[in-house]
């Protein structure tokens, strides 16, 4: 059988830290030609996550996500409910003058993208913008270590 209770109180972040703990080798996502386990997912997205709470992201603070489908779009998802933030899924497809639009009536304040996506967005000023594609290990300082949680089953997860 493959029925199994579900815990509502848990978090999805909490569900993700569970698995790391009972198969961290096991392969969490593949895409294209490359593999994270679930141990590699969660420390890149823990270490996103303690950036992301550097930049003022807390409970029910709502960020951007413009990413191709790739490994980054799950890491950065994944650090956003970690850092207890909200994201708000903006699809690249979409024309400019949507994504203005839904940047500047979501009031997001931080934009997590990519380089090749950056320079033909129309990001309002008033929006930090971080490219998770940067060169080199710029997350290198940032801890593994999962955040300390303090959210609840009843904060925003996102916004659309």
């Amino acid at each position: 059988a493959t029925a199994a209770d579900f815990p509502s109180e848990d978090c999805l972040h909490s569900l993700i830290e569970a698995q790391v703990r009972a198969t961290p080798d096991a392969p969490a996502l593949i895409f294209a030609a490359e593999q994270l386990s679930y141990a590699q997912l969660n420390a890149r997205a823990n270490q996103l996550a303690h950036r992301l709470r550097e930049s003022g992201v807390g409970p029910d603070v709502l960020v951007g996500i413009c990413i191709e489908r790739s490994l980054q779009l799950v890491i950065g998802l994944l650090a956003i409910i970690k850092a207890v933030g909200a994201y708000v899924p903006l699809d690249p497809d979409y024309p400019e003058d949507r994504l203005a639009y839904m940047m500047q009536d979501s009031g997001i304040g931080l934009l997590l993208t990519q380089t090749a996506l950056l320079e033909r967005l129309p990001v309002p000023p008033q929006v930090q913008s971080l490219c998770l594609d940067q060169h080199g290990d710029w997350l290198e300082g940032y801890s593994t270590a999962n955040p300390v949680s303090f959210s609840h089953p009843l904060n925003l997860a996102y916004v659309i």
